[in-house]
């Protein structure tokens, strides 16, 4: 397998990407995954590397700009494609490796490591994820190094302890190559750049591919498109400028044209015998090219390799334009300058004054301005947190979200301790309950909340939850109306969902208890109560202290709707343990929904990205735990009532 003037043979291939629709015919039909004609080619070489282009994990939550279409994440079991491959490497610096958060990609980590499959390009902070992967074949020290230069919604570096992608900022990547080259190391790059869907890289990417092989690069490994583009022989070096899909479900021709790329490496790192093996995507499986197709794309690639040289300046021209128009399109969509400064400011140059003002009308222009605004304000924020002490900007956050006539006060007041939440999320949670931040300080207007015409089915996330609530209580041989005599609310704030209830869903019942930790909402709701005569009865307490709080008592319905999401899941499974304990009839959670996967299909509870971090719990699994029956539930992951996914559950002792 090897020659004398080769120590080692790589086999390197595009975007693989496990989930989706390839994700379901994995699961239908694994025995399509085998690769057999694959594997004729692969058994000739020594290392085989490729970009996964999804994280893997059962845990994390779906990017909540990102386009849900294009957000990715594939199951553990998915990996045993790789391992069909013979998958020695993978590359994880791309776009979509935090599509479903910090949680997935550490997880990812952990998959890959179990399964023996190294990878490069990512990590649980900023070193690991910078950290080049080294390996020795055959005595020859190789060094990888992975960087993603395209981003997507939810792509982000890593910065200190928190995880994410490598750096790809090429003052920081040319002095790493540099000093692995010196001490010896061949160095190969993984680069995950370029346009989407097109056929020819950017000029600023160019240039940066020859400097990594000017400072002891020897080959660049390009991934990103989607379709298959050129290889560039520079100096002593390689620059395969993308290799396209090897597998994926995209619909688009060339998507579904790729190559395995292969080279022997010397003992000096010279390329020796560098080919590509044509690839042809059926149904999300490669298969190789044969006859006359395979002839056509390796005359693709050729041409492709040899033209991007003699093209003239006003060509390259154009592909920037097409570039910068990508970027502010998603400036505008997703409401972020970051990508604004993925290429170097010659880049910016290179456009044009006409072009660059041209593109910037007023809704990009609007998009910009919103974008460099929360840039400035979060600036302010972290300033105004390293110079006061955080007991005293708790004393402020809580005096400012008081203020009615101050715009945005939730806001700001939460950004005074946005740290908080990081030192110790459930204490970060019970603040906010306590002291109603997250848009609730307003609704500390008792008429806003009790008006007669502000209590309505949709207002409890939707009115199927009072509907299935009847089913339910009907199915176990009660009547709604005439047996359920008494009701326990955890979480009541001002008591408004409880005097709806006593009003409009349960008449004959003659005791009904509220508990809160906030001490002024349950002030302001008992007292109006009060003046209306209400049988409601509020009570100041902590959910988690439920058993001190009511004692021996027991109610024929109980429920939560909404504040478990506050609590991790240890501390929300004592609470249902508790609330079922104090169960007569039923019991009723309402929690945050899992769009991707059907909570009760969640090993762990996870952390929301776009509800201020709060939980998203397994209900089922929690009352079972807790020794209860779940006899109705409502998931509805892609239909939302105002704003909010449907999740909850009914429940006996």
């Amino acid at each position: 397998m090897i020659n004398e003037k080769e120590v080692y043979r790589l086999a390197a291939m595009g975007d693989v990407m496990l989930a989706r629709e390839v994700g379901k015919h994995i699961k239908d039909k694994p025995e399509d995954f085998l690769f057999s004609d694959i594997k004729l080619v692969l058994k000739n070489y020594d290392l085989i590397f490729l970009n996964l282009e999804n994280p893997v994990s059962t845990k994390g939550i779906p990017h909540h700009i990102q386009d849900p279409h294009v957000t990715f994440c594939c199951l553990p079991e998915n990996l045993q494609v790789l391992k069909n491959l013979g998958a020695s490497i993978v590359s994880l610096g791309n776009n979509h490796m935090l599509d479903y958060g910090e949680t997935a990609l550490c997880e990812t980590l952990e998959h890959l490591n179990t399964l023996g499959i190294k990878h490069v390009g990512a990590g649980r902070n900023y070193k690991e994820a910078n950290h080049p992967l080294i390996e020795e074949y055959n005595k020859k020290k190789v060094a990888f190094l992975s960087y993603v230069f395209i981003y997507s919604a939810s792509t982000r570096r890593a910065k200190g302890n928190r995880p994410g992608v490598s750096d790809y900022r090429i003052n920081k990547i040319l002095p790493i190559i540099r000093d692995l080259s010196i001490s010896g190391y061949q160095v190969i790059v993984s680069i995950h750049w370029g346009i989407e869907y097109s056929l020819y890289p950017l000029p600023y990417q160019m240039k940066q591919a020859r400097l990594m092989i000017d400072n002891g690069a020897s080959l660049i490994l390009g991934h990103g498109p989607h379709y298959p583009q050129g290889i560039e022989h520079y100096k002593q070096g390689q620059i395969v400028y993308s290799l396209g899909n090897f597998i994926f479900d995209e619909p688009y021709r060339l998507a579904n044209r790729s190559f395995i790329y292969g080279v022997g490496v010397s003992e000096t790192s010279q390329l020796r015998d560098a080919r590509i093996f044509p690839v042809h995507i059926k149904n999300h499986v490669p298969n190789l090219m044969q006859g006359r197709e395979k002839r056509r794309f390796e005359n693709l690639v050729n041409t492709l390799g040899d033209i991007y040289p003699r093209k003239k300046k006003v060509f390259w021209k154009k592909i920037n334009n097409i570039y910068f128009s990508d970027i502010v399109s998603r400036v505008s969509r997703m409401r972020s300058l970051k990508f604004l400064f993925l290429p170097p400011t010659s880049f910016y140059f290179g456009i044009g004054i006409r072009n660059f003002v041209k593109k910037l009308n007023s809704n990009n222009f609007a998009s910009i301005y919103e974008s460099f605004r929360n840039i400035i304000i979060s600036y302010i924020e972290s300033t105004i947190r390293s110079i006061l002490p955080f007991n005293l900007r708790k004393k402020i956050a809580i005096w400012v979200n008081r203020q009615a006539w101050l715009s945005a006060r939730s806001y700001w007041s939460i950004g005074l301790i946005r740290d908080f939440q990081k030192i110790d999320p459930q204490a970060f949670h019970k603040f906010l309950w306590s002291h109603h931040f997250l848009g609730y300080a307003e609704w500390y207007d008792s008429e806003k909340l009790f008006g007669s015409n502000k209590m309505n089915g949709s207002e409890l996330t939707s009115r199927e939850f009072f509907k299935d609530l009847f089913s339910v209580i009907n199915k176990i041989g009660f009547n709604p109306v005439r047996d359920i005599r008494s009701v326990l609310e955890v979480g009541c704030s001002l008591g408004h969902i409880l005097h709806f209830v006593e009003k409009n869903v349960f008449p004959n019942s003659n005791q009904l208890i509220g508990v809160d930790i906030d001490g002024r909402a349950i002030e302001k709701g008992a007292h109006f109560l009060s003046t209306v005569g209400s049988r409601v009865r509020l009570i100041n307490g902590d959910m988690e202290e439920l058993d001190r709080i009511i004692d021996q008592g027991a109610f024929d319905f109980v429920y939560a709707a909404g504040v478990l999401s506050y609590l991790d899941e240890p501390a929300a499974s004592n609470v249902v343990f508790a609330m079922l304990k104090h169960t007569n009839k039923v019991l009723a959670l309402v929690g945050l929904c899992s769009k991707s996967l059907d909570n009760r299909e969640l090993n762990h509870s996870v952390m929301s990205n776009d509800h201020n971090n709060q939980w998203i719990h397994n209900f089922d699994t929690m009352i079972e735990n807790a020794g209860g029956n779940v006899i109705g539930r409502r998931w509805e992951g892609n239909r939302e009532a105002k704003s909010q996914a449907l999740y909850f559950v009914f429940a006996t002792r």
